[in-house]
């Protein structure tokens, strides 16, 4: 009875390291230590409400959930969009799992990316969506990617992160962007 447990354990180990991919120190969750997962999550007051870039004057504004102020580089623009959030710098330790997950036999990864940005900020993220006025609500949009890039990877890594985001936010998964 406990011998299938046991191999359960075995496999676990045996396709997801317990390693961290960045540092190669040990790691608490799948490819990620908790030293180089702090790292990852920016300081999400840092950005702008409209458009997610990282903004010197978005804390005074994040603050006010009633204020959606846009940025320099896309206020006055029209957007296709209400509203987009970066969940993180894209550098150092979080460039290096997301070039990670661009391998098709690193495709796990997803969730755990998903959980290292989003443990961080969660309660910040549900209040921020909670304040955005939308009148379809909330959807999380992966990139996709070209035809042929797809078809060459074998996946879309935006698209696996997106899944995972949404499903750790309890949201909608969209697919509205065309390449």
């Amino acid at each position: 009875m406990q011998t299938l447990p046991v191999i359960g354990q075995v496999l676990d180990r045996a396709i997801f390291p317990r390693s961290c991919l960045v540092c190669g120190q040990g790691a608490e969750m799948p490819g990620a230590c908790s030293t180089c997962v702090e790292a990852m999550a920016g300081d999400l007051t840092a950005t702008c409400r409209r458009c997610g870039r990282t903004w010197t004057k978005a804390l005074q504004t994040a603050l006010r959930a009633e204020s959606v102020r846009a940025c320099p580089m896309c206020s006055g623009r029209p957007q296709a969009y209400d509203v987009a959030l970066s969940l993180g710098p894209y550098r150092n330790e979080l460039r290096s799992l997301c070039l990670a997950l661009k391998k098709p036999y690193q495709a796990w990864l997803a969730p755990t990316l998903a959980g290292a940005v989003l443990d961080r900020h969660e309660d910040w993220i549900e209040e921020w969506l909670s304040a955005e006025p939308c009148d379809l609500g909330a959807v999380v949009v992966g990139i996709p990617l070209h035809w042929r890039r797809r078809w060459t990877r074998g996946y879309n890594q935006a698209d696996a992160l997106a899944a995972a985001v949404a499903k750790r936010l309890g949201l909608a998964r969209g697919r509205v962007l065309r390449r």
